[in-house]
Order: C-alpha cells, then structure tokens, then sequence
C-alpha cells in the first residue's frame, strides 16, 4: 500500500508542478482538467487503474503546447534540485575518500571530474530557466 501512496503523493506533485507553471493567459478549461485529474487520482486504487491514470495524463499535457512547456518547466526545476544535491552528495564522498588512503586515486579523480561536470550542468542551467509565458524577462 506505500507504494500506491507515495505514486499518488508523486502525481499530485506533478499536478501542482504543471498548474504552477503554466501562464496566467492558459484556459480556464485546462485548470479544470487539471482538478478533474486530481479528482481522479483519489480514486485510483490498483496498478491497472495507475497505468490508465499515466496514459490518460500523459496523452492530456501532450495535447496541448502550453502544458508541454508548463511541465517542461516543472521537470527542469527539478532536475536542477537534484543535479544540486548530486554535486553536495559527491563532494562529501570526495572528502571521504581523500581521508582513505585506500582509495585508488583514479576513483577519486574520476569522482572530482564528474563534481565538477555537474556543476557546470547546474551553473549553465540555472540560466536557461524557460520563463512563464515565454518572453525573456517575464516569471
């Protein structure tokens, strides 16, 4: 059963995610798909049903662009979050390791050069944040 409530925990994330993002000029209409699929995932019990739910919410943010771009929106913040813990999580490994002897120094080497990627990844990111409604500048 935790596993059907964290999904429903993680899809109702998804469902903010994507009304948070979308521009103050999106349809009424979208905002009430949006509370109808809410709705729904209360009522979403079995694997079958979760299945339907995706395919169904997969198919509705495809439809139209301006959800697209909410969800693209959403997701890259994300990514972002976790890219950022990533790099936090690897320099304290590379801390770990340089107080190991034992450690090869390939591995902590290897380790250094992929902290670093990230964060240049993060560095670069942060600065491409797509705007709501789409004109540089506006948030």
């Amino acid at each position: 059963m935790r596993a059907a409530s964290e999904w429903k925990e993680k899809i109702a994330q998804a469902l903010d995610g994507v009304e948070g993002g979308l521009c103050r000029s999106a349809p009424n209409k979208t905002r009430l798909a949006l509370t109808e699929f809410r709705r729904r995932l209360d009522s979403v019990a079995f694997t079958r049903e979760r299945k339907r739910f995706e395919r169904d919410l997969d198919a509705f943010v495809e439809s139209k662009p301006h959800l697209r771009a909410a969800f693209g929106r959403y997701v890259s913040k994300r990514l972002i979050a976790f890219c950022e813990e990533l790099a936090r999580t690897s320099e304290k490994v590379q801390r770990i390791l340089a107080k190991q002897k034992k450690a090869p120094l390939a591995v902590r080497e290897e380790l250094a050069r992929a902290s670093r990627n990230l964060e240049r990844f993060v560095a670069q990111n942060k600065e491409k944040r797509p705007s709501r409604g789409g004109a540089v500048g506006k948030s």
